[in-house]
């Protein structure tokens, strides 16, 4: 494995002194983000449409975007792919042929998950899945290392030290644990706050720039962030305050982008949806 650990912190790590870092992924209070700026943006259409997938569900919608990663490995493990990309490094962007040629990747999973949702003649519980599906993947999919490189594993196997952590010489902190949730985490601020301050600041002119564009698109800007700052910009002596700063500018960022067109694709299918039964009846 690629290794940025400091001295005095690898010492530590050999003594066996620091606790285990779990992983997770994007971190559920940035998937809770995501989602709870979407909702806030949902037309009345789009509310009236979740409550009647999520009839019986006993979360609210934020919570629910957690389930997909909760089933990935269980009862759909064969959704475990739908996460991420891999794309090489040194490539240019994504590209759907090159780098999810069989479907099974984010990407096709985005689109697949997108048509089946707008599907009225699908089941209801079906539908539901696959609205819980696209609330938490739309999130992955602004997550730079969810379009990392697979030399690396969008890096998982590069080791990194964060303000001094290492993790546990078991189990030690690799950077796309810091980017799923260290970072957003590190403030010790709130989700809710979070998901406030950051729905507040989006402005009509970023909205109205954000939405157009699709999945590709969403993919390709998080491959070039992991290219140009991600993983260049990590110091070799560990990550301190000023990576940091700069990725948690980034986080936020890509947490209101997500949100803003997870809203606008969920928009766009209940208007779809109701001008379809207006035209039935």
């Amino acid at each position: 494995m690629t290794r940025f650990l400091p001295g005095l912190a690898l010492a530590l790590m050999l003594a066996g002194s620091l606790a285990a870092t779990p992983a997770a992924a994007w971190g559920r209070n940035g998937h809770r983000i995501v989602c709870e700026i979407a909702f806030q943006r949902f037309t009345p259409e789009s509310r009236e449409l979740v409550r009647w997938l999520q009839r019986g569900e006993a979360q609210k919608f934020h919570e629910t975007c957690l389930w997909a990663d909760r089933v990935k490995r269980t009862t759909h493990s064969e959704t475990y792919t739908y996460h991420f990309v891999n794309i090489p490094a040194g490539k240019a962007s994504f590209d759907p042929g090159r780098d999810c040629p069989e479907g099974g990747c984010l990407s096709w999973a985005l689109e697949h998950y997108r048509e089946l949702l707008a599907d009225s003649s699908k089941g209801r519980q079906e539908r539901n899945e696959a609205l819980k599906f696209l609330g938490h993947l739309v999130g992955d999919a602004h997550q730079p290392l969810h379009a990392g490189r697979p030399e690396d594993r969008g890096g998982n196997e590069i080791e990194v030290c964060f303000f001094g952590d290492c993790g546990h010489p078991q189990d030690p902190l690799n950077l796309h644990q810091i980017w799923d949730s260290r970072i957003l985490n590190h403030n010790r601020e709130r989700w809710q706050e979070i998901a406030r301050r950051l729905d507040g600041a989006i402005t009509d002119e970023q909205r109205q720039r954000w939405q157009p564009g699709d999945s590709n698109d969403w993919i390709d800007e998080s491959f070039r962030l992991a290219e140009e700052f991600v993983y260049p910009g990590v110091p070799a002596d560990g990550i301190g305050e000023e990576y940091y700063r700069r990725a948690y500018e980034i986080i936020e960022k890509r947490l209101q982008q997500g949100g803003v067109r997870l809203a606008d694709m969920i928009n766009r299918i209940a208007a779809d949806l109701e001008v379809s039964e207006d035209a039935a009846e």
